[in-house]
């Protein structure tokens, strides 16, 4: 109650436009009755921009009826992923209400994420078209622990944009996530993110395809998961790749792309605790230069650990003699793992074969790390150093 007192002049200010609240202030009641209250009634003309965030605490459901009052915001972010007391009604409520919004993140769910029945179905064309008419960017939160979770009503999933999984607990068939694709079915989705929960969650990789098989995605983002049982191998990633861009990643044939590859809209693809590309990334790179055509950005977490000298010499030889790669990469980011103990020519030979896999390639950036951090500077900034230096003599022939 202090800290509201000591506020209250910013509060009663009437030009606030951006405001975000977040921590377990929210769940008191004098939040949600009293200082909300007096938000929307002297911010109602001003406020555009509101984010409420506690991922913790159950939030009660008199903040979210406090927000039907503000009629001009703009863009909302509301993730309070444990209040347990919302009834589905309120983002009807709130769909009628907030008419100017055209952005909202929503991490709100229901118990056993079972899909609640809603007055306004898909099946309710006139009614749904007056809920959150001006939508046009839509980020959506799916938890999913033992059920697939259904909490996102047709009329939001619709109009979603990005959806986030969180993966609480394995998944042991590969259709277990069908019903939330389905779910999503009628949307123009964007973009996807697969995130563990838990470090040692196990999951069939072939358990997220279909997302990229349904939708037109410009970016992909997943967690393959720590754990050795889980059915994560060269053949799963490259099925994986094979739903994004078309068949060709478990035949690589270097210099010879595929004929059937259709256009694709993926151009950021993010691979995040993969065993295997620590100790099989230069196949898996090959096969990104030959196959990802439309790719534009790869971050993933590329070890140098089990790199061997004349594996790395023998592949760029390979690569000198085919035709140009028709690679469109511009961007690589690197998840940082130690580079392992590998020779000066090493460096320079995979300096000249990045070069020729991604001749667009325009840098190399850690992910993690900062790039005056001894240890990239010693590693994977010297490649970059070389490679660029490469790409100059290259161009400058061409001249």
């Amino acid at each position: 109650m202090q800290s509201f007192l000591t506020d209250l002049p910013f509060i009663l200010s009437q030009s606030v436009k951006t405001a975000r609240f977040s921590g377990k202030g929210l769940t008191s009641p004098v939040f949600a009755k009293q200082c909300l209250q007096v938000i929307s009634s002297h911010w109602s003309d001003s406020l555009r921009h509101l984010s409420i965030k506690d991922r913790i605490h159950d939030v009660p459901s008199p903040v979210l009826d406090a927000l039907a009052l503000m009629t001009n915001l703009e863009t909302l972010d509301l993730q309070i992923p444990q209040s347990n007391g919302v009834e589905p009604e309120t983002l009807v409520k709130l769909g009628k209400a907030l008419t100017r919004l055209t952005s909202l993140t929503l991490d709100l769910h229901f118990p056993l994420h079972q899909s609640p029945r809603y007055s306004v179905g898909r099946d309710d064309g006139e009614s749904q078209h007056g809920l959150f008419p001006s939508l046009n960017d839509v980020h959506i939160y799916a938890r999913c622990n033992d059920f697939v979770c259904q909490c996102t009503p047709p009329f939001l999933a619709d109009k979603a944009t990005s959806l986030e999984v969180i993966l609480v607990a394995d998944i042991e068939t590969s259709d277990f996530l069908s019903p939330l694709v389905s779910a999503f079915s009628k949307s123009k989705l964007k973009s996807v993110k697969i995130q563990n929960a838990k470090r040692d969650l196990i999951y069939p990789i072939l358990a997220i395809a279909p997302f990229l098989r349904r939708f037109p995605l410009e970016k992909f983002e997943f967690d393959l998961g720590t754990d050795p049982a889980s059915n994560v191998d060269e053949q799963g990633v490259g099925a994986l790749l094979d739903a994004a861009f078309g068949l060709g990643h478990s035949r690589i044939s270097i210099g010879h792309e595929r004929e059937d590859a259709a256009p694709n809209t993926l151009r950021h693809l993010v691979m995040w605790n993969n065993s295997l590309l620590k100790e099989s990334n230069l196949p898996f790179l090959t096969s990104v230069a030959e196959n990802d055509i439309g790719l534009e950005r790869l971050s993933a977490e590329l070890g140098l650990e089990t790199l061997k000298g004349p594996e790395v010499s023998d592949l760029l030889s390979e690569w000198r003699k085919a035709p140009p790669s028709r690679s469109t990469l511009r961007y690589l980011d690197i998840l940082y793992t130690s580079i392992g103990n590998i020779h000066g020519k090493t460096y320079v030979d995979m300096a000249k074969l990045l070069d020729l896999m991604f001749p667009q390639l325009i840098s190399i950036r850690p992910y993690d790390v900062d790039e005056d951090s001894p240890d990239w500077r010693g590693t994977w900034w010297l490649i970059e150093y070389l490679r660029l230096g490469c790409k100059e003599r290259r161009l400058s022939s061409k001249s």
